[in-house]
C-alpha cells in the first residue's frame, strides 16, 4: 500500500504500480517490474517501476539476458522458466515478457516468484497475458493511454478459466489490429502470417457464439490482407461487444474501425465508424463525445454526398441532443434531418427520422404528432426489426398518456418477434407498466420479476433510468405512495449522476405531485374518443402489417 501511495503522485507510473500490483497478487509472485533498454545500445536493463512484496525498498536489478531470451522469442515475446535457480539474484520462477519498443526502448515485463517446478495455468497466463498487452499500450503509446479501460472478470470476482481466456482474446484480437493499423495496414507477411495462426486454434474454440464469428471473419480478413473490408468487420464486432453491454471495448474497437478507415481513405466507410462510435458513446452516457463523433460523421458523409448517411448521422445526433434534455435542438436536428432523407430517397432513412420524431414528440407532450409519426415510421421502415423498434416505441407513448390497454396491445405484439435485447428490455418494461396502468397490481409485480431476470446493461444508463421513473408512476398509479417516492428518488439520483437530464425532469415533476398530494391522472384521457378508436384499428392490423416484411 505504501508504494503504491507513493507511486499514485506520478501520473504516469501510478498506473503502472497498480496495474503490476494487482497482477502481482493474482499470480501470488514476490516481485513484479516493468524495464527497459536502449534500442540502439542494449547493455544496460533499466528498471521503470517495481513492486516488490518481500521489501519496503524494491530491489531493482534485472538481469540483461533473460530480456535478450524474450526479445529473441519473438514480440510479444514469453519466456517462462518454473525453476530459475541458475539466475542470479532468483531463487524461483521467472517470467519474462518482451511488450515491444516505442521506437527508443524496448520494454519488458517480469514477474519472480516461489513457484518452482510448475509452468503457469491457462489462468494465470490469460491474465498474464491481458495485463502485458495493457501494459504495452500505456508505454508503447502514452498519449493514448490504455487501450481499453476494461478490466478482466476477476475484477468484479469471476475467476473462471473460460472467462479470462474469453477476455485474452478479446484483448488480443484488438492488439493484433492496433499493431497493422500502427505498421500502416502494411505488415510483414510472414510475421502476420505466424501471428493469424497464433490465435485460430484458439478463436475456433468459440466459432459457435456470434461474437467468436465475427472473430473467424476478422482473423481471415487480417491474413488475407483484405483490408478493405477491416472496417466492416469491426464495426460488427463493435455491435456485437456493445450487445452485450461492454461499451468501454465497444468504443476501442469503433475507435479501432475509424482508424482504420483513415488509413483506407474509405470516406462511406468512416462516416459509419464515426456515427457508430457516436451511438455508443451515447449509450454509455459520454454525451460530448457522442456529440463529437456525430458531428465528424456528418461532415464525412456531406464530403461524399451521402444523402442517406447524412439523415441517419442527423437522426442518431438528436438523439444524443434529446437525451440530454435539449429538445428545441433535438428538433432543428429531425428536421433537417427528414427534408434530407426525403431527398435521399431511402425509405429506412425516412422511417428513422419518424421514429425519432415520435419519441421527441411523446417527450415534449405533442402526442397527436408523436402517434403521427409513430405509424409513419411503423409504415415506412421495410424490415420486420425496424417496425418493431418503432412499435416498441410507440407503446411507450401510449403509456405515457396513459393508456394502459392499447400499450399492453403493442407490446405483446413486439414481443411475440423481438430477440434484440435493447428493445427486448423496454417491451419488457412497458408490458409490466401497462399492467399498473390497468390497476393490476399482482400482475404488474409478475412482469417486473421477468425484467428483473434480464441482463440490464445493452439499455445502458437510459434505460436504467426509465425503469426507475415508471416504476414510480407505476406505483403512484397503484397507489403505493411510498413505494413510488423511493423509485421517483432513485430515478432522480441515477439522472443525477448520469446527465439523463429529460428523464430526470420526469422524475422531478413525479415527486413534485407526490408533495402536492395530487392524485394520479386518469387512464386514457389525453385522446379523443375517435383518436383511441383510430388506434385501436391501426393496432388490430399490426399483425399484419409485421408479418409482411423480414
Amino acid at each position: 500500500n505504501r508504494a503504491l501511495t507513493l507511486a499514485a503522485g506520478d501520473e504516469h507510473r501510478g498506473p503502472l504500480a497498480a496495474s503490476l500490483a494487482a497482477l502481482l497478487e493474482f499470480l501470488e509472485a514476490d516481485r513484479v517490474a516493468v524495464a527497459w533498454m536502449d534500442d540502439l545500445d542494449p547493455s544496460i536493463p533499466h528498471p521503470h517501476v517495481v513492486v516488490d512484496l518481500l521489501g519496503d525498498r524494491p530491489r531493482r536489478g534485472v538481469v540483461r539476458s533473460v530480456l535478450i531470451d524474450a526479445w529473441e522469442s519473438g514480440i510479444p515475446g514469453f519466456v517462462d522458466l518454473p525453476d530459475a535457480s541458475d539466475v542470479p539474484g532468483v531463487s524461483g520462477s521467472l517470467v519474462t515478457v518482451a511488450l515491444g519498443s516505442d521506437g527508443q526502448r524496448a520494454w519488458f515485463l517480469v514477474v519472480e516468484g516461489p513457484r518452482r517446478g510448475a509452468a503457469l495455468s491457462t489462468e494465470q497466463a490469460d491474465r498474464l497475458a491481458y495485463t502485458a498487452g495493457e501494459l504495452a499500450s500505456a508505454l508503447l503509446h502514452p498519449k493514448a493511454g490504455p487501450l481499453f479501460p476494461v478490466w478482466m472478470p476477476a475484477a468484479q470476482g469471476d475467476r473462471t478459466g473460460d472467462g479470462y481466456h474469453h477476455w485474452g482474446l478479446r484483448f488480443r484480437l484488438l492488439r493484433l489490429v492496433h499493431g497493422v493499423i500502427a505498421e500502416g495496414l502494411a505488415p510483414d507477411p510472414e510475421l502476420l502470417r505466424q501471428r493469424c495462426q497464433g490465435l485460430a486454434d484458439e478463436v475456433e474454440v468459440f466459432a459457435d457464439s456470434s461474437e467468436g464469428a465475427c472473430w473467424s471473419r476478422l482473423l481471415a480478413t487480417v491474413g488475407e490482407e483484405g483490408w478493405q473490408a477491416l472496417p466492416a468487420v469491426l464495426m460488427e464486432w463493435a455491435g456485437e461487444v456493445a450487445s452485450e453491454g461492454e461499451l468501454p471495448l465497444a468504443i476501442e474497437i469503433c475507435r479501432a474501425a475509424y482508424s482504420s478507415c483513415v488509413l483506407l481513405g474509405d470516406a462511406a466507410a468512416g462516416a459509419r465508424a464515426a456515427a457508430q462510435l457516436g451511438q455508443t458513446h451515447r449509450n454509455a452516457g459520454d454525451w460530448d463525445a457522442s456529440e463529437r463523433s456525430y458531428g465528424r460523421a456528418v461532415a464525412i458523409a456531406r464530403s461524399v454526398g451521402d444523402l442517406e448517411r447524412e439523415a441517419l448521422v442527423l437522426d442518431g445526433w438528436s438523439n444524443t441532443l434529446r437525451v440530454r434534455g435539449r429538445f428545441p435542438d433535438s428538433r432543428v436536428r429531425l428536421r433537417e434531418a427528414l427534408d434530407v432523407a426525403k431527398r435521399s430517397g431511402s425509405g429506412y432513412a425516412v422511417g428513422s427520422v419518424h421514429h425519432s420524431m415520435m419519441t421527441l414528440a411523446a417527450q415534449c407532450g405533442c402526442h397527436d404528432d408523436a402517434l403521427e409519426h409513430g405509424w409513419a415510421a411503423i409504415e415506412g421502415y421495410d424490415t420486420l426489426r425496424d417496425r418493431l423498434r418503432a412499435l416498441v416505441t410507440l407503446g411507450g407513448h401510449l403509456l405515457e398518456i396513459g393508456h394502459g390497454d392499447l400499450a399492453e396491445r403493442a407490446f405483446e405484439a413486439a414481443l411475440e418477434h423481438l430477440q434484440e435485447p435493447y428493445f427486448r428490455l423496454f417491451a419488457l418494461d412497458g408490458h409490466a407498466h401497462a399492467a399498473a396502468l390497468l390497476g393490476d397490481a399482482a400482475l404488474y409485480e409478475e412482469r417486473s420479476r421477468v425484467l428483473e431476470r434480464e441482463d440490464w446493461r445493452p439499455g445502458g444508463p437510459d434505460f436504467t433510468g426509465q425503469v426507475y421513473l415508471y416504476r414510480g408512476r407505476a406505483w403512484d398509479r397503484l397507489g403505493d405512495r411510498a413505494r413510488a417516492r423511493i423509485w421517483f428518488e432513485r430515478a432522480l439520483a441515477w439522472c443525477e449522476e448520469h446527465g439523463l437530464a429529460g428523464t430526470l425532469f420526469a422524475a422531478q415533476a413525479g415527486l413534485d405531485r407526490l408533495d402536492s398530494n395530487e392524485p394520479p391522472e386518469p387512464p386514457g384521457d389525453s385522446l379523443e374518443p375517435a383518436t383511441a378508436w383510430t388506434l385501436a384499428s391501426r393496432l388490430d392490423r399490426v399483425g399484419s402489417t409485421l408479418a409482411g416484411v423480414s
